[in-house]
């Protein structure tokens, strides 16, 4: 399966440091930064022959996928909430500092770190190594775009590179709003924490 990752286009909460998660108020919606780049890399993908759309149920990764689409017509895009970005609890809608963001971002994939009473990171490779086992087995021989956040993003590079949960926050950086990568999946190893 070839697989086409795309995280969403700019949120105003990204602009402003917000901490989204699972969230979709305003804070989770596309800027006019982020529609223009949601524009421009469904510009960079037209010519890709795409064979089934996923996304995350969330407003920005929707309106995203929405302009990568208008050059694919006639494919179901398939809204899965088990795609969404991880859950951080109380902590979602917090503004933080550049100097906060840094510091989080260094205990962000600590294996045991709940953020907020969230998810762990265990627990999200968890959710999205199901949810891409399910997508690999129905498109073993197709050209696949799912469309997500930067954590999810994270965890589907990590799967599909091979590498282990506990290595995930030294291995694999965060996808940038609207990156593409790219990724050809003879077979799906589990890798994670079954706790």
């Amino acid at each position: 399966m070839k697989l086409i990752f795309v995280r969403h286009g700019e949120t105003f909460g990204n602009a402003e440091g917000v901490i989204l998660g699972q969230h979709d108020g305003h804070y989770g919606q596309l800027n006019a930064i982020g529609i223009k780049q949601a524009k421009n890399v469904a510009n960079k993908l037209k010519s890709e022959n795409i064979n089934a759309i996923y996304s995350s149920d969330l407003s920005r990764a929707k309106d995203t996928v929405f302009e990568i689409a208008k050059y694919h017509k006639g494919i179901k895009i398939s809204l899965l909430k088990e795609l969404r970005e991880r859950y951080y609890g109380a902590d979602e809608g917090k503004k933080l500092t550049k100097e906060e963001r840094e510091e989080r971002a260094k205990i962000l994939y600590n294996l045991n770190f709940r953020p907020g009473g969230g998810e762990t990171v265990a627990e999200l490779y968890n959710r999205i190594f199901r949810i891409l086992d399910s997508i690999y087995k129905e498109n073993i021989d197709n050209t696949v775009l799912i469309v997500g956040h930067a954590g999810m993003g994270r965890i589907i590079t990590a799967i599909s590179e091979e590498i282990n949960l506990d290595e995930i926050g030294s291995k694999v950086s965060k996808a940038e709003n609207t990156e593409i990568r790219i990724f050809e999946i003879k077979k799906l190893q589990y890798l994670g924490n079954s706790n």
